[in-house]
């Protein structure tokens, strides 16, 4: 299982930058193929602590805990 920092491409054109921790993501950025995404931490593979922003960088919502807030 992967722990540190790296990169993942997924087949369909989404990307993971930052930290892995038993071979899950952790802490950094996933970005969408259509520009969207999400900077913050994971916890149990699920957007946990951080924001989803869209292609144009704005604020789409912040998740704390791991619930959407607008």
């Amino acid at each position: 299982k992967e722990n540190g920092k790296g990169k993942y491409t997924y087949s369909w054109g989404d990307k993971y930058v930052g930290e892995f921790k038993d071979g899950e993501q952790y802490q950094g950025t996933y970005t969408w193929s259509d520009g969207t995404k999400y900077e913050g931490e994971w916890k149990d593979g699920e957007m946990w602590n951080g924001t989803k922003y869209d292609k144009d960088v704005n604020i789409q919502y912040k998740v704390v805990n791991g619930e959407e807030e607008l």
